[in-house]
This record gives structure tokens, sequence and C-alpha cells, in this order.
């Protein structure tokens, strides 16, 4: 599992942040508790995430990605206890 803070006003907060692959998909969890207001938007090469967690805006803006994803079939959801996304790989590898 790799960490990488979020954005959270003037401050960072770390996020547990876990990741694993298969050929054709990659799935990401952050472990936000109670996140509100939550939006991931992905792009071909990059993908954002922003949430309101314990009344304090948490962002990550534009993080590359080492290859390129199928942004209209990549999805995420979020429940009360993390965030999670599955990006689908523009070529299937490893």
């Amino acid at each position: 599992p790799k960490e990488r803070s979020a954005q959270v006003g003037a401050k960072m907060a770390a996020a547990s942040t876990c990741w694993a692959q298969r050929a054709e998909k990659v799935f990401l969890t952050w472990e936000y508790l109670d996140a509100k207001d939550v939006s991931v938007e992905f792009g071909p090469k990059e993908l954002s995430f922003s949430a309101t967690v314990g009344g304090k805006a948490v962002a990550l803006d534009k993080v590359p990605l080492s290859h390129e994803i199928e942004p209209s079939e990549s999805k995420w959801f979020a429940n009360d206890r993390c965030v999670q996304a599955v990006l689908k790989k523009n070529d299937a590898e490893w």
C-alpha cells in the first residue's frame, strides 16, 4: 500500500490509501470515516478526488497516473468508512 497526503486547508492530512491491480483494472481505496460531498473525477492520465471529512475540505488534484485509463468505464463509490475507485486500464497489462 502506498500513502499520499491530501490537501486539507493549509495542512496536510494523511489518509490510508490502498491500491491493487489486475491486468485490466486498478483498485483504489481511501480510508476516510464519514466523508461527505465526495467527488472523484477521471481523466485519461490523471484523477482528482475531493470530499469533506470532519468538517474540513480534503482534495487530491490531478494526480498523474503512470498509464492511461478509460474514464467513461472507470467508477467510484463512497460509504461511511471509505471511498473506493475502480480504474479501467486502456490497455490490459501489469
